[in-house]
């Protein structure tokens, strides 16, 4: 085979580009219409977050661990090992405000619990939402060494985080926007490693108000007017993407 020098292959990758973007490309399909290839896109979008939320990497670990539990030996699944509340507040907030996460959890066992590993993020609730950034604020916890992985956590112990996260947007929010903290818990029990999501509350994240009054005095000293009042224009604009509310004002 003779091989391909460096200007034939610049020719040859010419060539390909202008047939691909020419429309009159002979395929040997009809391919699928729109409507499948949007389908197929959301349906992948929600395997990922649901493999993101049960602590997964990819769909196959998760199919893997689940076939794992049902073919143990060692059925301890209603044990009860750890109790845990999460708190978000506020519940509703606007662009570029920050949300408070608290989370507290208890070892209900009368044994250690090792590998302590807390993580949180966030996931849109509708995959056509806008794309929101959660800057990391001011944080902090008590009662343990570590939540990298490396945590241990007494028998009847208990310890306690408190996140806070800032909204980013690359651009104003055109309208409301659902997003959930994703919290997930690993531990290892009696050495079998096990992953919890705590349980959290909606957030709902709507455009930012905002109303620019500007006002502006003539005044024409060649009139004479009656009432010796200058005439004044106010013009009142409200750049939200949101209806204006009675309680508002």
């Amino acid at each position: 085979v003779k091989p391909i020098t460096d200007p034939d292959l610049v020719k040859l990758w010419n060539a390909t580009v202008t047939e691909w973007t020419s429309g009159q490309l002979d395929l040997p399909g009809e391919g699928i219409p729109y409507s499948d290839a949007k389908q197929l896109v959301v349906a992948a979008d929600r395997l990922k977050s649901l493999t993101r939320q049960n602590g997964a990497n990819d769909p196959f670990s998760l199919l893997h661990e689940y076939i794992g539990q049902i073919l143990t030996t060692n059925d301890s699944r209603d044990e009860h090992c750890i109790q845990a509340a999460v708190l978000v507040d506020p519940l509703v907030i606007y662009e570029d405000s920050s949300v408070a996460i608290d989370v507290y959890i208890e070892n209900l066992r009368d044994s250690t619990l090792t590998n302590i590993d807390l993580t949180i993020e966030f996931e849109r609730n509708d995959m056509f939402a806008p794309r929101i950034e959660f800057a990391v604020g001011p944080s902090w916890s008590a009662g343990i060494n570590s939540m990298n992985g490396y945590g241990v956590l007494a028998p009847k112990s208990s310890f306690e985080v408190h996140w806070t996260r800032k909204v980013v947007t690359e651009n104003r929010l055109t309208a409301t926007a659902f997003y959930q903290a994703i919290i997930l818990l690993g531990f290892h029990k009696d050495g079998v490693p096990s992953k919890q999501r705590l349980k959290s509350p909606l957030l709902e994240i709507r455009p930012r108000r905002s109303v620019r009054v500007s006002s502006l005095s003539y005044y024409f000293p060649v009139l004479e007017l009656p009432s010796k009042l200058n005439p004044v224009k106010t013009h009142v604009a409200y750049s939200t993407y949101s209806v204006v509310q009675k309680d508002w004002c």
